[in-house]
């Protein structure tokens, strides 16, 4: 491997926001720093009508969800209405749950930017009937310049292997 790559604190490679590998040729040390003010005001994640709610969430007769997510704020486009997924009722805290191993994941509904780990993080959450929160679907992509395009499956009840945010 080339000596000029570059590597994160995590001893992966970097990638600038385009996805390119980042090469040490003297330069300043890259970031993962984007602005999020300057993005759509709301992003739809395509097939959400497709996933299988976890069998241990409450059942919601609210209308099913279409997949659009809102601007909140920050780097952050989430659920931001009265809906169902998949007949499950959706969780709105902070924090991952149940059914899912990354810990440092956000909970609810939505599309955070992870700066730390130089990553978009989607999550798809319903709730228990003892307050826990599952995850229906979670993934990652790798940082570009916005939360669209392609995630790849990390865990959840459904095993759905992408989903796709436009």
């Amino acid at each position: 491997m080339s000596t000029h790559l570059k590597l994160g604190s995590g001893n992966h490679l970097l990638r600038n926001a385009a996805g390119h590998l980042v090469i040490d040729c003297g330069s300043v040390e890259p970031t993962c720093d984007i602005n999020c003010t300057t993005m759509a005001s709301a992003y739809t994640i395509l097939g959400v009508n497709s996933l299988a709610g976890c069998a241990a969430c409450l059942s919601s007769t609210w209308p099913q969800w279409n997949g659009v997510m809102e601007y909140t704020g920050g780097c952050q486009w989430q659920l931001n209405t009265i809906a169902s997924l998949s007949g499950k009722r959706p969780s709105f805290s902070s924090g991952i749950g149940g059914g899912c191993p990354i810990d440092h994941s956000s909970n609810g509904v939505g599309i955070w930017y992870n700066r730390d780990d130089c990553r978009w993080e989607l999550a798809i959450t319903c709730i228990t009937s003892t307050l826990q929160y599952w995850v229906i679907w979670a993934g990652t992509k790798t940082v570009e310049f916005s939360p669209a395009g392609v995630y790849q499956r990390v865990c959840g009840c459904d095993e759905t292997p992408t989903l796709t945010v436009v």
